[in-house]
């Protein structure tokens, strides 16, 4: 048998748009495969009645109208009768099957043409192979093959452009020709049946029309395997006998309706009856866009009520057009009944079908917050994968909830979308706006001991102006970071509000928390090896305990007062630990700094008017300087051995001064007693290359005869002076040769020694820049000096010598200059200085006058400040920081000034004046002429508050600018307008004067 090649004609028409399509050029996307429906954001358009894409039969060689042989190629066409489209899907489906994923797929596309191809999705389908305009494309389909037997639905979706497209568009039914679809062979005429089977068949059919539905019932001596029905000659159709369908869409009037059946030996017989569509009528059409169902209806008659079920629910009322939601119905097929009551009290009925489709049913809702996108999703099916897309732009993989920083967009509407596929393989979508808004991130923490709150902050763009609030109190200006004194705060938990404005308008406001706590300060004294520390709390304090150098832990009571000569020299710290009556902890560490330290014992014996000292000490000793009954320290020698023959009687005291290797000093001071006598006792010393020898009175002489070295005899008196520059180092003898009144002759013989001596004696002047000048003048031209302060180890240095001592503790400190004569012989002096602590501070202001009512202060110091106060015109001094920014709008005009008090982190204060000039109200006014009215505006260098107005000596009133004043309410002539402006407690006159002519006409 010759295969039989059938075409049927598919007439589809598409509308498209001017604006570009963004749908796929090259074939539909493969989420549209088991519903037809593409991703895209925009609802389907209905296709209406009657819609313009149409699938008609265009080859007639059919074994009967709308049926197929199993295995053969049928050509198919889909043309339109309008504008052109671009895309389309066509797919071959059981009659009977739903759009629910489920395998319902039979035949198959052949090869492909210049304008399709075949589309391998999972099933039967075809698709566009471009994105150019079409207005006809034809399509190759072949048939199931034998053991089928299906009834076979053409469903195919159309795009015109993105936002336009129709989708699940039912095509023409075939249905199998069943002999060919069982065995594989055709009977094509009676001549081959059995000669039982060749009586024909009779069949007989009844119309009947209510309510707008065609109820059909057959009669017939063979029942029929399969049932064809067509209406006034259109193309046939699937039905079952007996049966009823809608009569939506046919015109009132005589119709005919063709019932072709086919029995079980292949025989088909026809039969035609008639029905008559009178009186009013309702006919409604249905399409399902994802899960929503919209009915529309039209009718002959007006209806005044309506009602509407779904699968044989009751009937509710409802407004038509209908729209419902049936994502809770099963997928599949289902009825709803319209019925209409008109206002003739008649009712009208119709059913249709429509089919509801599996899919995911998407809920979101978008915020965002510190520009942070955040979206949650509620989903009808658990979400499998999702792609977003933002504005438009940049879909990509995304996971729910979906979180995203947004920083980079711009202020303003934003959309965002969701496709998402669900676990079961359902696919559904969602878009939601969303507002940026501008957005300054902030985030600060405060240091605070008891006297110092710190509060630091970190915004994430840059700042216009920033204000400060402790405790809820009024907002003031300040500057990060925020450094202010406390001292003032109860002790507890305070608050701290930072309001910050940035440069892109935004505003963000942070509340921190600090706490004053209880506190404990202490500071330490020394005198000599005794230390001494006192305390200050907040509270009465109670169990006290000391630790010296993290070590040793005692009790204590305060003031503390302990000897730290056991201990070595350098840093040390104690540190005082206590609790106060309300249970707190408190604590403060004391860092104090032991210098070097010299221990010096010294004793002395005195026989026969020779005085010895002899000294220990707790170091080698570098320098001793002896001197006798508060004269001049000078060098000397341990053991010191002075002769004391010369002495008054009574008591006297040697004082002896020594500097250790350690470069500590000591002293040690011992008495002796002289007793009267007659022995002559005589003493010589040798000072600055002078012999000055004393004896005491025990004998008279009438006459002294005096000899150096036995050389020299010369008439001499008691004291004896004299110059020895010409004698030798070394030792000398002094013979004194005495004739007595008493008539005895005397002699007595004085030793004494010429040495190298360097006398140097040094001075210090401290000036303002804490600068230490020391000035010596040595008795010999120096060949090296050395200085030193306290215990640090000695430089070399010249003089003067000048030295910053800023750095130094406030306190009492020692200068040690070391000096060495050309002559060799070295010197020291010892200087004590006092480094009182200062500091130099130095303010002025932004501008001589402040700009725009606000006064700027900005101060230098010449060492960190822990806190300052700042008082203008005398008003009480309060804690500020610099620049210091003030308003001083309702400031009188002229000269004031700001006191600045400030304590350094040295414990020093300094004090600055800072004078600045409050001008007066400058006010000017322009005048203009429109119409019948005179125009007055003013502006002024502060702020205006209200004005007042007289006119030609008027009463002054008050008045807004700009001022109107009506001309024809005026008399001809001159006029004078007295305009007072008011600004804070300033105020400035300002006069106008215009002229009215004969004519109405205004002279400036």
């Amino acid at each position: 048998m010759v295969p039989l090649y059938v075409s049927i004609g598919l007439l589809v028409q598409l509308t498209l748009l001017a604006y570009p399509l963004r749908a796929n050029p090259t074939g539909a996307p493969l989420a549209a495969c088991s519903t037809l429906v593409p991703s895209h954001h925009a609802s389907p358009t209905p296709c209406g009645e009657p819609c313009p894409y149409k699938i008609s039969v265009i080859s007639g060689n059919l074994p009967r109208p709308f049926s197929y042989r199993c295995g053969v190629q049928l050509e198919l066409q889909l043309q339109t009768s309008g504008p052109p489209f671009k895309g389309l899907v066509v797919q071959s489906r059981i009659s009977s099957a739903t759009f629910d994923g489920s395998s319902s797929f039979v035949g198959s596309f052949v090869s492909g043409g210049s304008d399709w191809k075949i589309w391998n999705c999972g099933s039967p389908s075809a698709t566009h192979s471009s994105g150019s305009l079409k207005t006809s494309v034809n399509l190759t389909w072949k048939a199931p093959g034998v053991g089928s037997g299906k009834n076979v639905t053409f469903w195919y979706s159309i795009v015109a452009d993105y936002a336009t497209y129709y989708v699940q568009l039912k095509g023409p039914d075939l249905a199998p020709y069943l002999q060919s679809c069982t065995s594989g062979q055709e009977t094509s005429s009676l001549e081959s049946l059995p000669l039982n089977d060749q009586v024909a068949n009779t069949l007989v059919c009844h119309s009947d029309v209510r309510n707008n539905l065609l109820n059909v019932s057959c009669e017939y001596s063979r029942p029929p395997s399969n049932t064809l029905c067509s209406i006034d000659l259109q193309p046939f159709y699937q039905c079952k006998l007996p049966f009823t369908r809608s009569l939506t869409g046919l015109p009132s009037g005589a119709h005919t309706l063709t019932v072709l059946t086919t029995d079980a030996r292949g025989a088909n017989t026809t039969t035609t009856t008639r029905f008559n569509i009178t009186g009013p009528r309702l006919s409604c059409t249905v399409l399902t866009v994802s899960t929503m169902l919209n009915v529309r209806c039209t009718s002959d008659a007006t209806g005044i009520a309506a009602k509407c079920s779904i699968d044989q629910d009751t009937p509710k009322p409802c407004t038509i057009p209908y729209s419902k939601d049936i994502s809770s119905l099963a997928a599949g097929s289902h009825q709803i009944t319209i019925s209409i009551t008109t206002t003739t009290g008649t009712m009208l009925t119709t059913t249709e079908s429509f089919i509801a489709q599996a899919v995911l049913q998407l809920n979101c809702v978008a915020g965002v917050h510190d520009s942070i996108l955040s979206m949650n999703c509620n989903s009808s099916n658990p979400v499998k994968s999702a792609t977003c897309l933002i504005d438009g732009k940049a879909a990509h993989a995304c996971t729910l909830p979906y979180t995203r920083s947004v920083s980079a967009l711009s202020v303003g509407i934003h959309t965002i979308a969701i496709s998402a596929s669900g676990v079961s393989g359902v696919n559904g979508s969602f878009s939601t706006n969303f507002s940026v808004q501008a957005h300054l991130g902030l985030s600060c923490y405060t240091a605070a001991n008891s006297s110092i709150l710190v509060l630091t902050c970190t915004p994430d763009s840059p700042l216009l102006l920033t204000m400060c609030a402790i405790d809820g109190r009024v907002s003031t200006p300040c500057a990060l970071p925020y450094v202010r004194d406390i001292t003032g705060l109860a002790i507890g938990a305070h608050t701290i509000t930072v309001t910050a404005t940035g440069v892109n308008g935004a505003t963000a406001v942070v509340t921190e928390q600090f706490t004053r706590p209880e506190f404990l300060i202490c500071m330490e004294t020394f005198n000599s090896s005794i230390l001494t520390i006192h305390c200050n709390s907040s509270k009465a304090l109670k169990n006290v305990s000391c630790t010296l150098d993290n070590k040793e832990t005692h009790a204590c009571v305060l003031p503390y007062v302990r000897s730290v000569s056991s201990l070595s020299t350098g840093l040390h710290t104690m540190n005082i630990s206590a609790t106060t009556v309300t249970g707190v902890v408190v604590s403060y560490t004391v860092p104090f700094t032991l210098q070097a330290r010299l221990t010096l014992n010294c004793s002395r014996t005195l026989q026969k008017s020779m005085l010895s000292v002899s000294c220990s000490s707790s170091n080698p000793l570098v320098d001793i300087l002896c001197s006798l009954d508060s004269g001049v320290q000078r060098m000397c020698h341990m053991p010191f051995v002075f002769n004391a023959s010369s002495l008054r009687p009574g008591e006297h005291t040697v004082l002896i001064t020594a500097r250790g290797s350690n470069g500590a000093t000591a002293t040690s001071s011992l008495t002796f007693q002289i007793n009267a006598g007659d022995s002559m006792i005589c003493n010589s010393d040798v000072t600055d290359s002078v012999l000055n020898v004393a004896c005491n009175a025990g004998v008279q002489a009438n006459k002294i005869v005096c000899t150096i070295d036995g050389k020299g005899p010369h008439q001499c008196m008691l004291p004896y002076i004299r110059r020895v520059t010409s004698l030798s180092l070394g030792r000398h003898r002094l013979s004194l040769y005495l004739i007595g009144d008493n008539g005895r002759n005397t002699t007595v013989d004085v030793d004494f020694f010429i040495q190298a001596r360097l006398n140097l004696q040094c001075s210090y002047v401290i000036n303002e820049g804490a600068k230490l000048i020391v000035s010596c003048i040595p008795s010999e031209p120096l060949a090296r000096v050395t200085c030193g302060i306290n215990n640090e180890t000695s430089q070399s240095c010249s003089l003067p010598y000048t030295r910053d001592i800023s750095i130094l503790p406030q306190g009492i400190h020692t200068l040690t200059v070391s000096a060495t004569g050309t002559n060799n012989v070295s010197s020291i002096s010892v200087l004590s200085f006092n480094n009182a602590a200062t500091i130099s501070l130095n303010c002025v202001t932004a501008s001589d006058a402040p700009i725009d009512s606000i006064l700027v202060v900005n101060c230098i110091s010449s060492v960190p400040l822990s806190s300052a106060t700042c008082a203008v015109d005398g008003e009480m001094p309060l804690p500020c920081v610099f620049p210091y920014v003030k308003n001083v709008t309702s400031f009188p005009s002229g000269v004031h000034v700001v006191a600045i008090s400030a304590i350094g982190t040295n414990r020093a204060s300094s004090v600055a004046l800072v004078h600045f000039s409050v001008v007066d109200l400058i006010a000017s006014c322009s005048r203009t002429v429109d119409g019948p009215n005179l125009y007055i505006t003013c502006d002024a260098n502060y702020p205006i508050q209200f004005t007042s107005c007289a006119i030609d000596q008027g009463q002054q009133k008050q008045c807004d600018l700009p001022i109107t004043l009506p001309m024809e309410s005026l008399s001809k002539g001159i006029h004078l307008l007295n305009i007072t402006v008011n600004a804070v407690n300033k105020s400035a006159n300002v006069s106008v004067r215009f002229i009215i002519n004969g004519d109405g006409s205004v002279v400036l």
